[in-house]
């Protein structure tokens, strides 16, 4: 049993994967996000579905909530996708329940999936209220080495290789670790730049009304959504590819003081 059978098989055993293949089968073709994470296609815009999320799930996601099998047999059936892993789908592409791509769509499907029946505290309690000890380590470490500039309302957060090697931190504790700065206050442009390789640099921007994260992201070749964009440098110093995001913000943001 590999990683992600377990985590199912966990989740069965506590009561989270009430049969409801009824509710999931009318459902799912209005959630982009459930035929993106247990299909192999991209979300599909159908009449009368939700907004295209902002985001398809990772692999760490999705292997969290299924088992490979399940995850290559979407066209076969939809019963074994559970209403607690649709409600979770919709929870994490809206962000809670608070980005622009939320409708009334969004809440109906919602609330049919808690009349199933799931145990939504404990689901979310499990994916939403619960951090390894490492995963809080490295938001430790991450809020005590971040810079502001831009009288506070721009930060950069960094996370080099050193810092996850430090930590013996996974994948998964290092998941969207880019939903950090945005919770600081009076941050409205938050900048999580990641370590790859040797000099290779991630750039995940959240950013409110004031910044087009997709603009600045697209004078480093990158792109993404007005909200939430992202780039990637080569060749650069963490030093360097610090500097070079900062000058795109500038070049975008008319107000943007270092």
């Amino acid at each position: 049993m590999d990683s992600s059978e377990t985590a199912v098989a966990t989740m069965r055993a506590r009561g989270f994967l009430a049969s409801s293949s009824a509710t999931i089968s009318r459902i799912l073709p209005a959630l982009p996000p459930i035929k993106a994470w247990v299909g192999a296609g991209r979300p599909a815009q159908a009449s009368g579905a939700l907004p295209q999320t902002t985001r398809r799930f990772s692999k760490a996601n999705r292997s969290r909530f299924c088992s490979s099998s399940a995850a290559a047999s979407s066209r076969r059936s939809t019963a074994q996708t559970s209403p607690c892993v649709a409600c979770k789908a919709i929870s994490t592409d809206t962000g809670g329940f608070i980005y622009s791509n939320v409708t009334a769509a969004t809440h109906r499907a919602a609330a049919e999936l808690m009349d199933t029946g799931i145990d939504y505290r404990a689901v979310n309690k499990l994916f939403f209220q619960t951090k390894s000890r490492v995963r809080m380590q490295l938001e430790a470490a991450m809020l005590a080495e971040a810079k502001f500039y831009d009288n506070n309302r721009t930060a950069v957060l960094s996370v080099p290789q050193s810092l996850l090697e430090k930590f013996h931190a996974t994948e998964s504790d290092a998941e969207d670790l880019s939903a950090l700065g945005p919770q600081i206050q009076g941050v409205d442009c938050a900048v999580t730049m990641r370590e790859l390789g040797d000099g290779v640099w991630k750039f995940s921007l959240r950013t409110g009304e004031r910044v087009n994260a997709t603009e600045v992201c697209r004078l480093l070749g990158g792109g993404g959504h007005a909200r939430a964009a992202g780039a990637t440098l080569e060749g650069v110093t963490q030093a360097e590819a610090e500097e070079k995001m900062l000058n795109a913000i500038a070049r975008i943001v008319p107000d943007f003081k270092k």
